[in-house]
């Protein structure tokens, strides 16, 4: 992890001193494999580290915090403020895309999957829309729209 940051802070390039769980350990430490892995951890300075401990939804939306429950190898992080990229158990990084975070969504959208970008669940309900249904969207629409 240390080697992949450069000794630098992951998200603003100060110098970094901790090392961050993007998947928190949990109250009794966790079993899973990759929770000790550089996939799972990002090196952050002690600022960036509070940030992402107080800023908790924020965080997730830039990938430095990952929900329980989900694998943090295919949720790319917000990387030093410049570009997404997926970081590897390895040690490295790979950029990403947005265009890649659209596939990769896309291919997996009709079963459902968890958007890599902003670990929001999605999935395509493939349903015949009524009268009343229309007509419903439509008020929506216009009550909103509006605003």
């Amino acid at each position: 992890i240390t080697n992949r940051a450069g000794g630098l802070c992951e998200r603003c390039t100060a110098p970094g001193k901790e090392i961050h769980h993007r998947r928190p350990r949990g109250a009794g430490g966790s079993r899973d494999p990759i929770t000790n892995t550089a996939v799972n951890g990002v090196l952050l300075c002690s600022g960036c580290h509070r940030w992402c401990e107080s800023y908790r939804n924020a965080a997730r939306d830039l990938g430095w915090l990952v929900r329980q429950g989900h694998d943090p190898t295919g949720i790319p992080v917000f990387w030093r403020e410049s570009q997404w990229v997926l970081l590897t158990s390895e040690g490295s990084k790979i950029e990403y895309t947005l265009l890649e975070a659209r596939n990769a969504l896309m291919d997996r959208i009709d079963e459902g999957a968890t958007c890599p970008c902003c670990d929001q669940f999605a999935k395509i309900y493939r349903r015949k829309i009524n009268s009343g249904i229309a007509a419903t969207l439509v008020k929506l629409y216009n009550r909103f729209a509006m605003n």
